[in-house]
């Protein structure tokens, strides 16, 4: 055998210093969502509320219509939304009023995954000045 560090699986899976959270002098891995928060900008935790609030009400209307439009479907002059393989006829303004809403999650979602990418990337660089 040569000089090389030969490690069992079991010495391994005790040694816990390999992981990033067991490091104090990680601030990514140390630090929670409340002090993430804080970090972010108001615009970005608008953001990130919005998108919140914007798939509560997506679930409110789901649940009050019976269904959405991704589940449903069209037929000439005729409107279902569908929910678990049911469907309910609805007018052609609340089958499109779903297929945007719909459609918004998207955006909001988006936009408050990229605030949290921002806020992170902050707290990235707040680690690397830290060392």
């Amino acid at each position: 055998m040569s000089g090389k560090d030969v490690r069992t699986e079991q010495s391994f899976a005790r040694d816990e210093s390999h992981l990033p959270y067991r490091d104090p002098t990680n601030l990514r891995a140390r630090i929670g969502w409340q002090q993430r928060w804080s970090i972010m900008s108001r615009a970005e935790r608008f953001l990130v509320l919005l998108a919140l609030g914007n798939f509560l009400a997506f679930l409110l209307g789901v649940f009050w219509l019976g269904g959405d439009a991704a589940q449903g479907r069209t037929d000439g002059q005729h409107y279902w939304l569908g929910y678990h393989g049911k469907l309910r006829e609805v007018s052609a303004g609340v089958y499109r009023y779903s297929a945007l809403h719909l459609l918004s999650i998207f955006f909001t979602h988006g936009a408050a995954l990229i605030a949290i990418a921002r806020a992170n990337e902050r707290v990235r660089d707040m680690d690397e000045r830290a060392h």
